[in-house]
């Protein structure tokens, strides 16, 4: 009886010492985030509409992007957040967006007029996509996960530890 509750005491402070959840929570959004993409390609492809990916440093959202004409008959692109709460904006607790698009390392720049957005990966409505390379990542430590989306749809997700 003795050695039984000593051996549940052990389990319980075993588990109040974990991390608090925080790794649960990192894998649980960066699976949401590749789900919602695949969602967003999927719907942008059903609905024959052009869909955007406003990716900020701590936050993401889709937007419907729409082509228009100016009073000079210029075409202008119109993007309105997509007003479905499944694509809502998405705040990231103590995790952050690097991003490498087309090939290129992409920046927050200091007093950007559009809202800290690093990158708009755009969504056709053929399912093809911009592509790019994102890392979503904890301040806390260097544990990663590297998310792609690839020019015709395809978007893959690995792990730091699988690199």
């Amino acid at each position: 009886m003795v050695v039984f509750l000593i051996g549940i005491i052990v389990s319980m402070m075993t588990l109040s010492i974990g991390d608090g959840g925080k790794q649960q929570y990192f894998d649980d959004e960066a699976r949401r985030f590749v789900t919602l993409l695949q969602m967003a390609r999927d719907e942008a492809t059903i609905k024959s509409q052009e869909w955007a990916v406003v990716i900020r440093e701590d936050s993401y959202l889709f937007e419907l992007s729409e082509m228009a004409l100016d009073e000079n008959g210029n075409p202008i692109i119109s993007l309105t957040p997509i007003p479905d709460k499944i694509f809502r904006e998405r705040k990231l607790n103590r995790l952050r967006f690097s991003m490498i698009v087309e090939g290129l390392q992409v920046n927050v720049r200091e007093g950007d007029d559009d809202q800290g957005v690093i990158a708009r990966l755009f969504i056709q409505s053929s399912g093809e996509m911009t592509e790019s390379e994102m890392k979503l990542s904890q301040e806390e430590n260097e544990q990663y996960y590297q998310i792609n989306t690839y020019e015709f749809g395809g978007i893959s997700m690995k792990n730091s530890n699988e690199l």
